[in-house]
């Protein structure tokens, strides 16, 4: 069954990779320093204009389960990928119609997802009368005892102050379609590179640097948030565990395979004079940058949630969000080797001065 209309695909007249320049930063920075300016509390959560709900997702799932059941179907068809990346070879399958708070629903087809050109020549024959015959060959299963999912976590002992933790991490799980390099695999290597560069080079740190690799980011934040309820806070009893106080900072890296171009603070206001600081040693490499806005919602989300000093970063986009988020094209070969040493190098340089600098990292208050 064809269930997604015709995509109307239009020539790209803008670049798919993209470096930003130094003038683009400075403008991002001031628009989100005006932002936070601007207000002094966060928004209140709200509910998103279009987005549904669990319940109706589940509500919506279970009548198109009951009407595919009906029909007979015997898969799902569709261009279901991200309509801004989902031509000229690229494809994701983000629109599935079993996806959302309501995951899996049994009672659904198997969900094939096509190429915009391959699924619009599909939809165009059968409207014009011709028959179309379909060979499928599905080799998904759906798995009735789900396998655990693991995080990876190993540190480097501090000394002075060996029961301050200091956090780095990138997630593990990838996405559909590809194998995940960019999202997460790129970074991941960072975060091992970092945890290399200490050992290598024997830095001393007073601080605990501890390196995780999350299990489940792409479905919620799972490791993350299983961490944070182990080692940190509860937030359904509200009970703080005895590392909570003695947390010092978390650093997520997780925005595709491009150099760090500056950090994202959120509201933690307080520690921006400290980080601007410490980038002065990377700034001829491209980092120049502390911007007061929250992040893209990846495991450091997990975090900032319970109150604790979380950074993310600003990268350069190259084609992250144009052609290899979530996509077949996730590949290895789409990393980008310069940019990821890069990457490794200004993330020690933070994480160590963070390690051994005098006072406790503050934590993220308001602006007033």
């Amino acid at each position: 069954m064809l269930v997604t209309p015709v995509s109307a695909l239009k020539p790209r007249t803008s670049p798919q990779s993209v470096r930003l320049s130094d003038a683009e930063i400075a403008d991002q920075v001031a628009k989100a320093t005006a932002r936070a300016e601007a207000q002094s509390q966060p928004p209140p959560a709200t509910a998103v204009p279009g987005r549904l709900t669990r319940s109706e997702v589940l509500k919506i799932n279970s009548t198109l389960a009951r009407f595919f059941a009906e029909e007979g179907a015997l898969a799902m068809i569709g261009d279901l990928g991200n309509p801004r990346m989902n031509d000229g070879g690229t494809f994701s399958v983000e629109r599935a119609l079993i996806q959302g708070p309501g995951s899996i629903n049994p009672g659904m087809p198997p969900t094939i997802a096509m190429a915009a050109e391959h699924y619009n020549r599909l939809v165009r024959l059968v409207s014009k009368g011709v028959t179309v015959r379909l060979h499928l060959d599905v080799g998904a299963k759906l798995i009735e005892n789900t396998p655990d999912a693991f995080n990876v976590i190993g540190e480097i002992q501090g000394t002075n102050n060996k029961d301050e933790i200091i956090l780095v991490g990138a997630h593990l799980d990838s996405w559909t379609g590809g194998t995940g390099a960019t999202d997460n695999a790129g970074a991941c290597a960072v975060v091992m590179e970092v945890a290399r560069l200490f050992r290598a080079l024997r830095v001393p740190l007073s601080r605990t640097v501890r390196f995780a690799l999350w299990g489940g980011e792409e479905q919620g934040n799972q490791g993350s948030r299983a961490y944070v309820k182990a080692r940190l806070l509860d937030q359904q009893s509200g009970t703080r565990k005895p590392e909570y106080e003695k947390f010092q900072s978390y650093y997520n890296l997780d925005e595709g395979t491009g150099r760090i171009r500056g950090v994202v603070i959120g509201n933690n206001h307080a520690a921006r004079p400290l980080l601007e600081s410490w980038l002065t040693p990377v700034r001829d490499l491209g980092a120049i940058a502390v911007l007061p806005r929250p992040g893209a919602g990846s495991d450091d989300a997990s975090f900032v949630e319970v109150g604790l000093p979380s950074f993310s970063f600003l990268q350069d986009p190259l084609e992250y969000r144009t052609r290899t988020l979530h996509t077949n094209m996730d590949v290895y070969d789409r990393l980008q080797e310069d940019d990821l040493k890069q990457a490794a190098v200004v993330l020690a340089t933070l994480v160590y001065a963070d390690a051994n600098r005098a006072h406790p990292m503050p934590r993220p208050t308001p602006r007033r």
